[in-house]
This record gives C-alpha cells, sequence and structure tokens, in this order.
C-alpha cells in the first residue's frame, strides 16, 4: 500500500511542502524533570517549527490504556452487549479527556521557542523554553 502524499502550507513564507503524515520528527526534551517528546514539522525553506503535540509518560500511559479500551469495544462490537459497549464508550471519552488534558497541561509547562538551522544539509533542531 502507497502512502498518500500529504502537503501544508508554510504560514510563514507561503511555501507548499510535502509532509509525512505517519512519522513527524521527534525532539525529546527535559524541563522541570518531566522527560516529553514534541513532535513536529520542519518548513524546508524557511526552516519555521511547526509543533503537532507533546507526550509524556502519563500520555503514553494514557494512550495504551485508551487502545486497550478500544480493542475490548471492537471485540465486544456486535455482539447485542449494549450496556457494556456504553461503558466502553464512556471509559474512552473519560481517557479521550484525559489525554487532551494532559497534552495542554504540558504546552503550558513546554512554552517556548524552537529553533531550526541547518547543520551539514541536516535540519537540527532545539527548543528554548520561555520559563
Amino acid at each position: 500500500m502507497q502512502n498518500k502524499k500529504h502537503f501544508i502550507t508554510c504560514d510563514k513564507c507561503g511555501k507548499d511542502f510535502e509532509v509525512n503524515k505517519i512519522k513527524p520528527e521527534i525532539l525529546q526534551v527535559k524541563f522541570r524533570a518531566i522527560n516529553a517528546d514534541i513532535y513536529y514539522f520542519v518548513c524546508p525553506k524557511c526552516l519555521t517549527v511547526f509543533p503537532i503535540t507533546i507526550i509524556d509518560e502519563l500520555g503514553n500511559k494514557y494512550i495504551e490504556q485508551l487502545k486497550n479500551l478500544s480493542r475490548k469495544f471492537l471485540a465486544l462490537k456486535g455482539s447485542g452487549e449494549e450496556l457494556k459497549l456504553a461503558k466502553l464508550i464512556d471509559s474512552m471519552d473519560r481517557k479521550q479527556r484525559q489525554i487532551k488534558n494532559n497534552t495542554e497541561k504540558l504546552k503550558t509547562i513546554f512554552d517556548g521557542e524552537f529553533i531550526a538551522k541547518k547543520v551539514g544539509g541536516e535540519i537540527q533542531v532545539q527548543f528554548f523554553s520561555k520559563k
């Protein structure tokens, strides 16, 4: 199966560029004893960094829990066990809210600036906290 090509337009320079939707770049950062992965894309023309999301250990735990709930839901789907399905849907909704709330908290903790530069043909990205 071939991957579809996805393009975005840079807000800063207006260049359209292809983005590998499946595998963005990851910058590992640590601040206030919190290790996190920031997922991002970089405009190849002006080197503007586009952060997508930030995930820490707690976020990864929530994501795994959501995957497990989803597997249980799929296994029960069509079984006629509507009460169990409804409870699973509620649990999945709560887990999605936990993921969102954790991500929002991390965004405030990791508030800062990204600097990208080309070094030897490669783009390197650094994060500088405002705090």
